[in-house]
């Protein structure tokens, strides 16, 4: 098998093309650089409903949708919730009301919460890296490597020298230029680690 033939996300042959990031993320017209890698029929399947619900977290964030970036998601999440299937019903049964603070812990507007699974949100994530390393490198990542990712609340919890050491490599990565993908909708800021 080579890299070409072989799915970059199982050990199956590619039938068919993934776009890492999801396209889900970028309102037709779609940019011309997006990214397509080989993808067996399976794989690339199972992730559609992953980066519908992924989509639709991206979107309803409040810091999001200000932006023209996230207003060009809502009229795709809204077609979704008027369908009344998929990922967008879980997450719109969740909605709670809930006060908001500034960052100076003044009281705002109310807003609205979502619970979110973050097991799936990290499945994209770990995709799309998967994925973006294949294009950039033309090799497959698995099965020699396996990607993580974490949601920086989830670092909490970590010794006080282990989230010293994430801290500096994020630093690191945040002093280079992103390359990006579809305008202001995805960054890809890399930086290897080993």
């Amino acid at each position: 098998m080579t890299d070409e033939l072989q799915c970059t996300y199982c050990e199956r042959f590619s039938d068919e093309e993934d776009h890492v990031p999801p396209r889900t993320l970028f309102p037709k017209p779609r940019p011309a650089n997006l990214v397509e890698v080989p993808s067996c029929s399976e794989c690339n399947r199972l992730a559609s409903t992953d980066d519908e619900y992924f989509r639709t977290f991206v979107g309803l964030r409040s810091d999001v949708e200000d932006t023209v970036e996230g207003r060009n998601l809502m009229p795709a999440i809204e077609r979704s919730a008027k369908r009344g299937r998929g990922p967008i019903l879980s997450v719109l049964e969740s909605a709670r009301s809930v006060e908001r603070r500034s960052r100076a812990g003044i009281i705002l507007s109310p807003g609205v919460a979502f619970d979110c699974d973050l097991n799936r949100l990290d499945k994209v994530v770990e995709r799309t890296v998967a994925g973006l390393y294949l294009d950039h490198y033309g090799e497959r990542l698995y099965p020699t490597h396996i990607v993580r990712s974490f949601c920086l609340d989830g670092l909490r919890n970590l010794s006080s020298a282990t989230r010293a050491n994430v801290e500096k490599s994020v630093a690191e990565v945040l002093k280079r230029r992103p390359t990006e993908i579809g305008g202001n909708v995805f960054s890809i800021l890399a930086h290897a680690l080993w």
